[in-house]
């Protein structure tokens, strides 16, 4: 069992009488420690988070930051090394676990092998479709949900309507529509589910936890957590308890700063 290294996750005293301290912040990627796909990253500012990290690990009293990501697995290691992360990451929505510690990818028991199977005819159709009539292409590395983009020109209204009707009647799967593609996720699964079996697999209690993100598909997992914040960038209509002034990874580092005052003022 993987546990933040900070300070533990309950006191004595009148802790009960206090909201409980924020441990751990779980971020989205895109639009929040990044700018999103193909922009470019800001080593600099995330080693600030690494720092944070590693202060984490050695019992200072500041969070420890992982992911909670749509992203593949192999982008999300990459983001972990960047970060100097310790805990697991929630990665493809919610679909799977990666443990950096024992380098462990960890599909989500709430999926079956046989949706994993659909996914696999799914994409089938959709290479098929989609793919090889120059409509749309695939997010690569996803192994148990797909990231369906428009390629330049197509309208993405219209990819996410073909995509529908691809999936039609498929039980046990369903979409996801954001800004730039079309999501396709098995039933239940979210980023919010993520949290629960991330909570469940460290033994972190949802009330030691803070959530980041920026879009409509990180409210699942911001309603979950304890505290809840935004960069600037984040869509206006994002229930959240906090939004900083700053956006991207600015936002990200004023929210951190954030968390370690309401966490002093919990004490």
């Amino acid at each position: 069992m993987t546990q933040a290294s900070g300070r533990p996750a309950t006191s004595t005293g009148d802790h009960r009488s206090r909201p409980a301290p924020l441990e751990v912040i779980l971020c989205d990627i895109d639009g929040c420690l990044t700018g999103g796909e193909a922009k470019l990253v800001d080593c600099e500012g995330l080693q600030v988070i690494a720092d944070y990290n590693r202060r984490n690990r050695a019992g200072e009293p500041v969070p420890a930051l992982t992911l909670c990501t749509g992203r593949p697995s192999p982008y999300v290691e990459l983001m972990v090394q960047l970060i100097d992360g310790h805990l697991p990451c929630i990665y493809e929505h919610g679909c799977a676990l990666y443990d950096p510690m024992g380098y462990r990818f960890e599909r989500n028991t709430a999926i079956s092998r046989e949706t994993d199977g659909l996914i696999r005819a799914i994409r089938e159709q959709i290479d098929k479709r989609l793919v090889r009539t120059g409509k749309a292409f695939l997010q690569p590395g996803k192994e148990h949900s797909l990231s369906v983009y428009p390629m330049p020109g197509y309208d993405s209204g219209k990819l996410a309507q073909e995509v529908d009707q691809i999936l039609g009647d498929v039980p046990g799967l369903h979409t996801l529509t954001s800004v730039s593609c079309t999501e396709i996720l098995p039933v239940g699964i979210n980023k919010g589910t993520g949290v629960r079996t991330f909570s469940q697999r460290t033994g972190i209690p949802l009330e030691n936890l803070a959530g980041i993100g920026d879009s409509p598909s990180d409210q699942p997992f911001l309603d979950v957590v304890s505290f809840s914040a935004a960069p600037a960038n984040g869509v206006p209509d994002l229930h959240v308890d906090f939004r900083a002034s700053a956006p991207f990874l600015s936002g990200v580092l004023e929210i951190i700063h954030r968390i370690i005052e309401l966490n002093r003022q919990r004490l």
